[in-house]
């Protein structure tokens, strides 16, 4: 019996493992190290057989091994090497094991062994459940999940007839759902997700529509035109923002999307999945609400921006490698004297080039590596003034502060510590909040406010009168002065509502005890219209642009 039960198990295993879809079946001999897999396994794990049979044990490892994920081998090694050595008659162990369409899925293996009459082990036989097929499904909107995305692009691109048309792939994302979590609760935000891929449903035509990770959905469309693309994503745009519901209330939406078309811009999925996440960053970044096609300046750009990260953050953590500082004046209005001093960052690559704020200080932001260079600043900024202070000593410094920083539980003592160690009286020190980042804690940011101005130091709201910083806020926050946008003042001369806008702004400030200063002063005529509106102060173009510290202290501070 011993020799030949193996041979004499394979018709009844064949039976077997052809009635079973998602369990695949097993069956070892442990003598022979000869093993035999149902079909379906050798297909979906791509394990290689001639003849279905195989040996298993060969220099001291096992042919399916090349399909388990590297951190599960040892542990299936130990587990099938305790049933071979004969202490213990059972496996039951869950591992990740590659498929073909190169995704790692959970599988469930459970074997016995049988033994023969004296009690040696003949046979270890069972089977493995394919634990991916069971959670296929997002368990939050019931849409297909992101591993069946790959599975039938994989199949579609490997598996089908090379006349099939070309797939056109869509990859959206909600614009600014972290704030809807943030305002609401991750409940709520799951509610979102689900009442729109509810739309993405009724209007999914003859799209797979699959949930990605986070916010994005991705729709599959073989035989797409871009034009049909396009309608598809405006028609979802307009049910985003009329017919996602939760709880019987309309929530309005907005939505972003990148496109592209397999086999045109990438042949194998990962390059399609990176090339779709450029066109959303894209879309995003570059006009949200909008569908960008994938195009080469598209990855041209988005690698720029990687190499530029990596370079940053090497710089970050070489004790602010890079960056240096320049300085604008701030001019009064009343008697055209300096009145102050705004410290502005910049950096260079390695290649010598100085990179524009707009492009590095949202990626330092977005990675919270803002918190450090900004320390940088401050430091940096009153390093620089207490030396200035020694021929101007009413000089005052202007540093730009992102809401992060505020948000640092230590930011309010290393201010302190700072104006300590280089001796600058507080009031010589102005914080501007910029208004690159949303407000979440309102109250939290009050306090911050509050607790600096008893210090004696100014609190100032950067960019007023666009995004956050509107009028609402000077109910909100407690501050002793605004900058008025330089966006209100390049057209002036020639635009009658800016003027009035300006005019309402300074006047409105000023009569609730907030001193005002007006950015963007370029040219002699703007200079004049805004003066007959009595700010506090002016900066501008037309006073200098920003400079180097000894440039600035031989052009402004030196006496």
């Amino acid at each position: 019996m011993r020799e030949n039960i193996f041979e004499q198990s394979i018709e009844l295993f064949d039976i077997l493992a052809n009635s079973l879809e998602s369990s695949y079946i097993f069956m070892f001999d442990i003598k022979s190290g000869k093993y035999r897999w149902s079909r379906a396994a050798m297909d979906y794990f791509n394990i290689p057989t001639e003849n279905d049979v195989e040996n298993i044990r060969g220099e001291g490892s096992y042919a399916m091994l090349r399909s388990i994920h590297p951190e599960d081998r040892p542990g299936f090694e130990e587990d099938f090497e305790r049933v071979v050595r004969g202490e213990t008659d059972m496996q039951n162990g869950e591992y990740r094991m590659l498929n073909r369409y190169g995704t790692y899925v959970w599988v469930l293996c459970r074997g016995t062994v049988l033994r023969d009459e004296e009690g040696k082990i003949v046979l270890f036989a069972g089977a493995m459940t394919n634990l991916g097929h069971i959670g296929k499904y997002d368990a939050t909107t019931n849409l297909k999940n992101i591993y069946e995305f790959r599975s039938d692009l994989y199949k579609w691109m490997f598996d089908s007839d090379s006349n099939r048309p070309r797939i056109g792939l869509m990859l959206l994302g909600i614009d600014g759902f972290a704030r809807i979590n943030e305002k609401y609760n991750y409940l709520f935000g799951n509610k979102v997700l689900r009442s729109f891929g509810r739309q993405l449903i009724e209007k999914k035509g003859e799209m797979e529509i699959y949930r990605m990770d986070g916010d994005k959905f991705a729709c599959f469309w073989p035989g797409a035109t871009e034009e049909q693309l396009r309608k598809v994503f405006h028609d979802l745009q307009d049910a985003a923002q009329h017919a996602v519901k939760v709880d019987g209330r309309d929530v309005p939406i907005s939505i972003s999307g990148g496109a592209l078309f397999y086999p045109d811009n990438g042949q194998d999925i990962e390059l399609l999945h990176r090339n779709l996440e450029y066109a959303l960053q894209w879309a995003k970044k570059n006009d949200r609400r909008n569908l960008e096609f994938f195009t080469d300046e598209i990855l041209q750009e988005s690698l720029r921006e990687i190499e530029i990260l990596d370079e940053l953050m090497d710089c970050v953590r070489d004790n602010c490698r890079g960056f240096f500082l320049c300085y604008q004046p701030i001019i009064h209005n009343g008697t055209g004297e300096l009145y102050s001093c705004e410290a502005l960052c910049r950096w260079v690559d390695k290649n010598g080039r100085r990179v524009p704020p707009i492009e590095f200080i949202p990626l330092l932001e977005s990675t919270g590596a803002i918190v450090d260079v900004g320390n940088w600043i401050l430091e940096t900024g009153l390093r620089q003034l207490s030396v200035w202070q020694k021929v101007r000593p009413e000089l005052k410094i202007n540093i730009n502060v992102s809401y992060l920083q505020f948000q640092h539980e230590e930011f309010m003592g290393f201010v302190m510590d700072m104006l300590k160690k280089y001796k600058v009286a507080p009031e010589c020190l102005v914080l501007e909040l910029t208004e690159t980042c949303k407000i979440v804690d309102m109250e939290g940011l009050r306090t911050e406010f509050e607790f600096f101005r008893s210090q004696g130091i100014h609190v100032a709201l950067d960019d007023f009168g666009t995004g956050y910083a509107s009028v609402s806020t000077l109910k909100e926050l407690p501050i002793d002065s605004v900058k008025i946008d330089h966006g209100f003042v390049s057209q002036l001369p020639k635009n009658q509502s800016d003027r009035h806008i300006i005019e309402y702004l300074i006047s409105l400030s000023q009569k609730l005890g907030i001193e005002v200063c007006v950015e963007g002063i370029e040219t002699a005529a703007i200079r004049s219209i805004v003066q007959s509106y009595a700010p506090d102060s002016l900066q501008g173009y037309f006073f200098s642009h920003p400079l180097e510290a000894d440039d600035f202290f031989g052009k402004f501070v030196k006496l």
